[in-house]
């Protein structure tokens, strides 16, 4: 932007009369709802989990005192300023010196987490600028246990840092992944997990883990991180190691120790790091690739677009190949694809590509998680807009059903608009939407626009006005009606079968289907609920595989109007087996537990004895039932220095494992 103090403006000009040629009824919003004056560039926003968005921005309007600051707000779905949010935001980090903002995303627990990059101390620290990082909650305050101000990330580590997007952990925390450049050239990437109060987990330094880093020549660059869906993280890096350069992953655990299965150099999927990385919603995550070109007047430019995905294994998913698959190859260049995910399993790309002549147009496409082309959707894409001018593709999100919203620059020789499309999930404009998309105003100068979803179907734009000094937000409803009283009451596991139960005051009278999918599979229906009760609906799958991982979901209609439930995965234990694992920890200090599991709720006892073999402790554990169990085997206070002997039996059945216990 090139003013300092902006507004943020809270719009509704879809049906207005300046824009004839766009009449998509979709806005919400009453015009003219504006917050005081306090907004600057950059900006970002995510979903609030409750049909709003949380923006976040670096603020100048303490230029003379603070430099610039870390600003948020949050805004609900009725376009107001959400209670205990100040009108003209809410200062997350105003201090001295400069801060410039970098992310904003969902906490997972109502409220946000943001990411910064701090100068606070920049003339005397030898570090230099530092990553700071803060949480907010739903009614506008510092959460419980994070400093006012933000919280030091990377620590005394030496040298300028590059932060992408971080990824709660589920439990109100976050990992945080970055390169560290230090003076001599080189970066690193490291990556810290705090807890939902702000201090690092246990397991992880201060300063940051060491995921890759090099000896000076051989680079690393962090591209992206996404949830494994089980509390810890994936990290994506660009690498120059000189025996295998090129994209690597690293699945690290809430503890600081890697994923079973991932080689601690990483997995290496394609010869080139990656330009963007999304949840698969499986626990993986695509990437999107390409060949760069490095000299000549397209420097920079792509000549040919890939996409591949990985498996939260660490493996290439079925149907992908090494350096990914091509979306695109047409004989001019291109940028690098933005990639959202589609809300069941497959990837959105989307691209600006000069093949129209003398400007670029966007393009996009879909693909479903085996690789393969969505129905609808081609290889080299299909044209966002129809518009007749320069295009430059700023965002990309999902409608949840396999749609895309487009966020894009138009620029003509008079002017600077943000056009906006939404495609549904064949690639055809949604209902209500031109084969040109709409443009939220016609005023000159509007740049960099973002997005996020509602999560009803519909999404959030925002972008910098320099006309007006603002940074304006408008919202867009998805089609249809959508579904806001069905629920996931429980989802219940055994080896043989899954039970899943939806609660629903239309229960009785509603038309609905089970649909699954795994890892490396697509949505397929599986049957029909039964009622239960009058406000419940309840499936059993008893087609499922001990060990495996399944995504379930329920596929209804309200009218004529197709909708989708949340999605639930579920882990089917392995069978129960008799089994006595031993000590945990082996050699315990003071304290020893043991681990064992039972395939029965038969009777059953487990015994510690002493090296000449007399009872110090004995445990009835029949009644725990089948499955995994950890009980502890200490004498008192503490258990005796010593060779001990465990001992697990039921019925007839008999196992024996070593113990030691040391000072």
């Amino acid at each position: 932007m090139s003013a300092s103090r902006t507004t943020l403006a809270i719009i509704a000009v879809a049906t207005s009369a300046f824009l004839p040629r766009f009449a998509v009824a979709q806005a919400t919003w009453a015009p003219g709802v504006i917050a005081p004056p306090a907004v600057s560039d950059p900006h970002e926003m995510c979903p609030d989990a409750e049909g709003g968005v949380y923006i976040g921005w670096t603020d100048e309007r303490n230029i003379s005192v603070t430099l610039s600051d870390v600003f948020a707000t949050r805004i609900t779905a009725a376009g107001t300023v959400a209670a205990g949010f100040p009108a003209t935001g809410f200062g997350v980090c105003v201090f001295p010196n400069y801060q410039n903002f970098c992310s904003i995303v969902p906490d997972a627990q109502g409220g946000a987490l943001l990411y910064w990059l701090d100068g606070r101390n920049v003339q005397t620290d030898p570090a230099g600028f530092r990553l700071y990082a803060s949480r907010i909650t739903a009614s506008g305050e510092v959460a419980p246990g994070w400093t006012v101000n933000g919280v030091d990330v990377s620590g005394p580590l030496i040298g300028d840092e590059i932060c992408p997007a971080p990824v709660a952990d589920g439990d109100g925390g976050g990992y945080f992944f970055w390169d560290n450049y230090y003076t001599t050239g080189n970066s690193d990437v490291y990556c810290l997990h705090l807890t939902a109060t702000g201090v690092p987990a246990p397991g992880w330094p201060a300063g940051g883990l060491p995921i890759a880093t090099g000896t000076g020549v051989d680079n690393q660059y962090a591209d992206g991180a996404v949830s494994d869906g089980k509390g810890g993280v994936i990290l994506v890096w660009g690498d120059q190691r000189l025996d295998a350069p090129g994209g690597y992953a690293q699945r690290v655990m809430p503890d600081g120790t890697f994923g079973l299965g991932w080689p601690a150099s990483g997995v290496h999927f394609a010869p080139d790091g990656a330009f963007d990385v999304v949840s698969d919603g499986a626990g993986g995550f695509y990437a999107s690739l390409g060949l760069e070109i490095l000299t000549g007047p397209n420097a920079g430019f792509l000549s040919t677009s890939s996409i591949i995905r990985v498996t939260g294994s660490g493996q290439i998913a079925l149907g992908w190949t090494f350096g990914g698959n091509v979306v695109c190859d047409t004989t001019d260049v291109r940028t690098a694809p933005q990639l959202a995910g589609d809300g069941e399993g497959g990837v959105l790309a989307q691209w600006d590509d000069y093949r129209n002549g003398n400007y670029a147009s966007t393009f996009a496409v879909r693909m479903g998680p085996d690789g393969t082309f969505m129905p609808g959707w081609i290889k080299n894409g299909l044209r966002v807009s129809t518009l007749e001018t320069q295009q430059n593709s700023r965002a990309i999100t999902g409608d949840g059903m396999g749609g895309i919203y487009s966020a894009f620059e138009s620029q003509s020789s008079s002017a600077n608009l943000v056009g906006v499309q939404h495609l549904a999930a064949d690639g055809s404009p949604a209902p209500g939407w031109s084969l040109q998309g709409t443009l939220p105003t016609m005023a000159f100068d509007q740049f960099s626009p973002t997005l996020a979803p509602d999560g009803t179907g519909g999404a959030y734009v925002a972008w910098d006005d320099d006309a007006q000094n603002t940074v304006d937000l408008q919202h867009y409803l998805g089609g249809g009606v959508v579904a806001t009283l069905l629920s996931l009451v429980s989802a219940d596991a055994s080896p043989r079968a899954v039970t899943l139960t939806w609660a629903s005051p239309s229960a009785l009278t509603l038309t609905a289907t089970v649909e699954r999918r795994t890892e490396s599979s697509a949505w397929q229906a599986i049957g029909a609920p039964s009622v239960l009760g009058t406000q419940q609906l309840r499936y059993e799958d008893r087609s499922v595989t001990a060990g495996a991982r399944y995504d379930y979901r329920l596929v209804y209609f309200e009218g004529t109007s197709k909708q989708y439930s949340s999605e639930t995965w579920v882990d089917v234990p392995q069978a129960a087996v008799f089994a006595l694992e031993g000590a945990r920890p082996n050699p315990a200090v003071d304290h020893m537990s043991a681990a064992f599991s039972l395939d029965s709720d038969a009777p059953a006892s487990l015994t510690l004895l002493d090296v000449m073999g007399r009872e110090v402790s004995r445990h009835e554990v029949g009644a725990l039932g089948a499955g995994p169990h950890t009980v502890s085997m200490d004498v008192g206070v503490h258990t005796p220095p010593g060779l001990y002997w465990i001992r697990l039996t039921q019925g007839a059945r008999s196992l024996l494992a070593r113990a030691v216990v040391i000072r």
